[in-house]
């Protein structure tokens, strides 16, 4: 009878490892499978010329989303952007490239995405996003709301919250009053550490 037991106990053993085998095998294909659709979204998303200025923004996060995900050096990226450049837009990288990197000088993203943004994101349009910030407020949205808003129009207003400081007062500044209240006396300089008293403050509230 205890060897048969043994035997049982080792029968449920293995079928626990099997399953948890099974499971780990799924998660890992379910994983390659969003890095693949992530990389192939990369790979197809050609750009021509956008109207639409936000067009362009969100041409560039799909590309370091990928980027990311690749792993890719700085010269990748920028190899694997301008290849999705077509009609005009490929005519004016062709013409652009050898003023921006001159023969023997490495490729680097930051720099392509700066010369991109000024032949593309035209400079009415940034100041359009950067009045937006300016005026940007909490309102009826949630603390996690308001953060996703505000870090997305932060891009187009760096130099005006470069100071961390500044940017974390900026955001301290575009809360509800019922959430900035409690958080002035705290006197926090960390952005991310008033986004998290910020949660933390609504959560409250909210109970």
């Amino acid at each position: 009878m205890q060897a048969l037991k043994m035997l049982g106990n080792r029968m449920d053993q293995q079928a626990q490892i099997q399953v948890a085998s099974a499971a780990a095998s799924a998660v890992a294909t379910t994983a390659a499978a969003n890095a693949a659709t992530d990389a192939n979204t990369a790979t197809a998303a050609p750009f021509i010329r956008a109207g639409d200025p936000e067009a362009v923004t969100l041409w560039i996060q799909v590309l370091e989303k990928a980027f990311a995900l690749l792993m890719c050096t700085e010269a990748e990226k920028v190899v694997l952007a301008t290849y999705q450049l077509q009609g005009i837009a490929s005519t004016w990288w062709r013409a652009t490239q050898g003023v921006i990197f001159l023969e023997g000088v490495v490729l680097e993203w930051n720099a392509f995405v700066e010369v991109f943004n000024n032949k593309y994101f035209f400079d009415s349009a940034r100041e359009l996003k950067m009045v937006e910030f300016q005026r940007l407020h909490q309102g009826s949205m949630t603390v996690d709301q308001y953060e996703v808003k505000f870090a997305e129009l932060l891009q187009y207003a760096l130099e005006k919250v470069e100071n961390p400081v500044n940017r974390a007062k900026r955001f301290r500044d575009g809360l509800r009053p019922k959430v900035r209240s409690p958080l002035v006396p705290l006197n926090l300089k960390n952005y991310n550490d008033l986004y998290e008293w910020a949660q933390l403050v609504e959560r409250d509230q909210n109970e």
